[in-house]
């Protein structure tokens, strides 16, 4: 069974919402168990890498079908990954209305 559109775009939201919150409950653990020595500060710094590689990821992330952004605007980044892997997104791609039950390409 080939994978659909949605289920692409949805997959790939969760991961980056994932790492988002697993990285910033990290560097808040680290500072409060390692502290702010050497150790503490490379580990706080391993977190913020994490944390700015998923919203990299959530920022370029494109519609198979149109290749467009699906958050084109940094503003816009956060509002569509909570979107898209928590809520209810929408059935159809918002630049080329592409149905997202499709299968991908």
């Amino acid at each position: 069974m080939q994978e659909t559109i949605g289920s692409y775009l949805r997959r790939r939201y969760r991961w980056a919402l994932a790492s988002l919150v697993g990285g910033a409950l990290a560097a808040l653990l680290a500072g409060a168990v390692l502290g702010t020595g050497p150790s503490g500060l490379a580990f706080q710094a391993a977190c913020a890498v994490v944390w700015g590689g998923a919203l990299v990821v959530a920022a370029l992330t494109r519609c198979p079908a149109c290749r467009a952004r699906l958050a084109p605007q940094a503003t816009q980044v956060l509002p569509v990954l909570v979107l898209w892997a928590l809520g209810t997104p929408p059935r159809r791609c918002p630049r080329c209305r592409a149905a997202l039950e499709e299968p991908r390409r």
